[in-house]
């Protein structure tokens, strides 16, 4: 068997991943990152509830700097992901089906590697958090 999930209206809610009360977003900072250490983008659940990535977007502002960028499963924890953002506006938009599943009462970081010092990395991310 299974329990329906319903508004406070009793419409059926009807959404893959989570119901909306448990979307997250992230968004960079004025300037972005600008250096090695890690940003917290979403924090830690209660326990037994994960934060899922459903999708990143990453733009670098450094007009020679390239760098590598990762999401990570907690502080300096498991990379969950990790993609190229090219100096002079380089980057990239992904969504994650499935998404990226963190660990149950771990916060999702980002980081960049190289350092893009003023001219920083804007990283935003999508997510929802849920107990399964």
């Amino acid at each position: 068997t299974a329990d329906l999930i319903t508004s406070i209206l009793g419409k059926q809610i009807v959404l893959q991943n989570s119901i909306p009360d448990l979307y997250w977003s992230y968004a960079a900072a004025a300037g972005g990152l600008v250096n090695t250490t890690g940003v917290t983008a979403k924090a830690a659940g209660a326990a037994g509830v994960r934060n899922y990535v459903k999708s990143i977007q990453v733009i670098n502002s450094h007009a020679t700097v390239s760098t590598e960028v990762v999401v990570r499963d907690g502080a300096a924890g498991t990379v969950l992901h990790r993609g190229w953002a090219q100096a002079a506006g380089g980057g990239y938009a992904l969504t994650f089906d499935p998404p990226l599943r963190g660990t149950a009462a771990t916060l999702i970081e980002i980081a960049e590697i190289s350092t893009t010092a003023t001219a920083g990395v804007l990283v935003n991310l999508q997510g929802y958090s849920g107990a399964e």
